[in-house]
């Protein structure tokens, strides 16, 4: 079962922004929701307003290591860095961590258990 995180802002505080993510998927897990699908990358915005570069590669950055990666904001409305660092996270999510959290969560429904085993 998936449980969907609410809309972040896009902003770096632990009140609803970058930082509530971790605890976020925490919560979500204790309670009984191993499979936590983020929030957008840089947040839902204003509509107006993009986040600063360095909140938007960090919730990049971040976001490679959770279940899923969808932007809110495009990376080539930044720079060219910008899209080459978010490809290299876009990569190691594609290359490595998807393929752990995959097979955790096979293992997951499996035996109702995590065997963090595949971790290592």
């Amino acid at each position: 079962m998936f449980v969907r995180m609410l809309d972040k802002d896009s902003a770096w505080s632990d009140n609803n922004g970058l930082r509530s993510i971790i605890p976020s998927a925490l919560v979500s897990g204790i309670l009984g929701y191993p499979f936590v699908l983020p929030d957008m990358i840089g947040g839902n915005g204003d509509g107006k307003t993009m986040p600063d570069k360095e909140l938007f590669l960090r919730w990049a950055e971040l976001s490679a290591f959770l279940p899923s990666m969808q932007f809110s904001f495009l990376p080539w409305k930044y720079d060219i860095s910008t899209v080459s660092a978010v490809r290299k996270f876009v990569h190691l999510h594609e290359s490595v961590i998807g393929d752990q959290i995959e097979a955790a969560a096979k293992d997951a429904v499996l035996h109702g258990t995590y065997n963090m085993s595949c971790f290592k």
